[in-house]
């Protein structure tokens, strides 16, 4: 009997751990006012970095002061996965906060996470060392220039229509040089006969 529970702990102690229980693997940090994204990845120096900076187990600051963020504001959304597609937690960083940056922290629960309530709301532990790594990860300053097609609506070129006779061909003018050149050569023929006449008695003579 003693022996099977020692196999059984084993077995127990040797069973695979889920990724999820021991914690994210990977953030994806954006910037919506700078239109910015930045990932990291588990084994990232900058990701433990950030991890820290942010606090594992984060407690309420009463000092805080009321953070609003989500769209239109200057908040920072960092978003910890665990196995890159489950919702670990989320951190948004309020850089131009009163005497911050200050940071809000939201957990899920069984049913998701809920942004309509506040969250726990705290200082980092290093604020001077995390606006120098968001610096870093170039998700702080002014936008950069948007690339000239990048948000440009596709258009589709229509062909030039064809162009009339009337419009772009020059009139054909043939028929005009082919009626002179008739007129020409009729008057030509008009003209020698008479001058044909006279010349056949000297012609006649001349011969005679």
């Amino acid at each position: 009997m003693a022996g099977g529970a020692v196999a059984a702990a084993v077995l127990v102690l040797a069973a695979p751990v889920p990724a999820s229980a021991g914690g994210p693997t990977s953030v994806l940090i954006v910037s919506p006012g700078r239109q910015a994204t930045a990932s990291l990845y588990t084994t990232d120096e900058a990701y433990t970095r950030l991890e820290k900076l942010l606090g594992d187990n984060p407690t309420a600051d009463p000092a805080a002061p009321d953070l609003h963020g989500g769209p239109g504001t200057d908040a920072i959304n960092v978003t910890w996965l665990a196995h890159d597609v489950w919702i670990w937690r989320v951190d948004r960083i309020f850089t131009d906060a009163p005497q911050g940056p200050w940071v809000e922290t939201f957990m899920p629960t069984e049913s998701g996470i809920d942004f309509s309530k506040p969250g726990v709301r705290h200082a980092p532990s290093d604020s001077d060392g995390l606006m120098t790594l968001l610096s870093a990860l170039r998700l702080l300053g002014e936008p950069p220039p948007a690339y000239a097609g990048a948000k440009a609506p596709v258009t589709q070129q229509q062909p030039a229509p064809a162009a009339t006779v009337s419009e772009s061909a020059p009139p054909d003018r043939g028929w005009l040089w082919l009626v002179l050149g008739i007129a020409a050569g009729a008057v030509l023929v008009i003209g020698f006969r008479p001058l044909a006449r006279r010349l056949r008695p000297q012609l006649a003579s001349g011969h005679g």
